[in-house]
């Protein structure tokens, strides 16, 4: 059986700590961070519109999830210029 051309050939490997917190997560945080663990290569831009459209989620909805994100270390942020 010949492998599936799309598959990615890279294994991606999430600490133990890493994983239980994103088991614990509410819907709305862990959509955000799938959506920018989706899109990173290096440093990811996005604008606060731009995740909540990508994830179906509210403005209000989307800061609350990046907060949540942050207060875990899961992701960090720096202001834009």
């Amino acid at each position: 059986m010949e492998a599936d051309s799309n598959c990615a050939s890279e294994v991606i490997v999430l600490s133990s700590a890493v994983l239980q917190c994103l088991a614990r997560l509410a819907a709305a945080p862990l959509r955000v961070y799938v959506y920018l663990c989706s899109h990173l290569d290096g440093t990811l831009i996005a604008s606060v519109p731009t995740i909540a459209a990508a994830t179906g989620l509210q403005s209000r909805a989307t800061v609350s999830a990046l907060q949540t994100l942050r207060t875990l270390k899961l992701i960090s942020c720096r202001s834009g210029a």
